[in-house]
């Protein structure tokens, strides 16, 4: 009995060994080839440990989120990279005309250098400062928004002619004035922008028309200029130029709505590409400042104001009344170049940039009618 009994242990102890060489095995066969360390190899860690090594295999693979972030850093260094060689170019180019400026001013009137100090003296919003020049080879919509800027810093029709030659076009091109009157806004583009041509057009010889004319021929200035009186009305006179004649053309004419239209479809075709077209009174009274442009589209003008008591064109006008509405040319200018898809402009005068159409009542009332422009495609 006892001999059994000690042959009972003996097999336990072997099928023991025998388990524990097993066990062994296993766990020498699991690190092996699954890396499992053998202090580790439980249930709970058999189950937790292939989790583990996924987790990282991805922080070692690269995801597509880092690799889109990636690149997008590159792209924004390499804007930055544009942007500094864009600055140095325009620093350049400031130190540059900034020196054309001091040339200008030294070889010009006191008038004309205090307006040009004014210029180049404004900012914009960013805070850049407007150069004597405009940069060369600009598309139309570069020059729309150049020009936009220029005349909303000196926004009054007595800066076309400084726009002028901040294009680059002074003693140079070919402008004109529809309806002088007393020539005294042609005298001022004559003496500033000093074109090699001007066309002068008045239906009638007032004595402040010829005495401005005779003064010019005084001072050596017509011999300078090319100018011209070409007496009639402006559709008879049309067919006188060519096509892309004029550099710039300002329209001062009569200003009913078919007068308005008749001029520019006549002289539409005499523009060159990139000049600028543009007119007087381009606002209505209170009660039409609101113009249907096409079906469905409206658009608002500035308010003309109220007479100032110097208003030499009209013997009714009452100081302090409200003015004759020019909403007939202006709804002419509208409907004209939305046919075109062209976009207009217009001068701000004496209004308040915050309150351009006059709509507080606190504001003070106009007394200049605002001037429009387009740029010719």
């Amino acid at each position: 009995m006892k001999g059994r009994a000690d042959l009972f242990v003996r097999a336990i102890l072997c099928a023991s060994i025998v388990l524990m060489a097993t066990s062994i095995t296993l766990v020498w066969l699991m690190q092996r080839h699954c890396g499992f360390p053998s202090d580790l190899v439980d249930d709970r860690t058999l189950l937790r440990r292939p989790a583990t090594n996924e987790r990282q295999q991805r922080q070692q693979r690269p995801r597509k989120e880092d690799l889109s972030l990636q690149r997008q850093l590159e792209q924004k260094k390499q804007l930055i990279a544009d942007l500094r060689t864009i600055v140095q170019g325009l620093q350049k180019r400031v130190k540059e005309q900034e020196s054309r400026i001091r040339l200008v001013s030294a070889t010009s009137s006191p008038v004309q250098q205090h307006e040009i100090q004014r210029i180049a003296a404004a900012t914009d919003k960013r805070g850049i400062r407007l150069a004597s020049h405009a940069p060369g080879n600009l598309t139309r919509e570069e020059k729309e928004l150049t020009s936009a800027e220029y005349m909303r810093l000196i926004s009054t029709r007595d800066a076309f002619p400084f726009l002028l030659n901040y294009f680059g076009w002074q003693g140079r091109g070919v402008g004109g004035e529809i309806g002088v009157y007393g020539m005294e806004f042609s005298d001022r583009l004559i003496r500033i922008w000093r074109p090699e041509r001007f066309e002068l057009m008045e239906l009638r010889d007032r004595h402040e028309f010829k005495t401005r004319r005779d003064l010019l021929h005084y001072e050596g200035r017509a011999a300078k200029v090319n100018v011209t009186w070409h007496q009639g009305f402006s559709w008879d006179i049309a067919g006188n130029f060519s096509d892309s004649y004029f550099d710039f053309l300002y329209i001062d004419g009569s200003h009913h709505y078919d007068s308005v239209l008749k001029d520019l479809h006549d002289f539409w075709p005499k523009m060159r590409s990139g000049a600028i077209l543009a007119g007087h009174d381009f606002c209505g009274d209170r009660m039409h400042q609101t113009i249907q442009v096409q079906p469905g589209v409206n658009a608002t003008i500035p308010w003309c104001g109220v007479y100032d008591g110097r208003d030499q064109t009209r013997k009714t006008a009452r100081r302090g009344g409200e003015k004759q509405g020019q909403q007939g040319s202006a709804r002419a200018v509208l409907e004209f170049f939305a046919a075109k898809a062209i976009r207009v402009f217009h001068t701000r005068e004496d209004r308040i940039e915050s309150d351009m159409y006059n709509e507080r009542l606190e504001t003070p009332p106009p007394r200049s009618n605002p001037s429009w422009w387009v740029v010719v495609p």
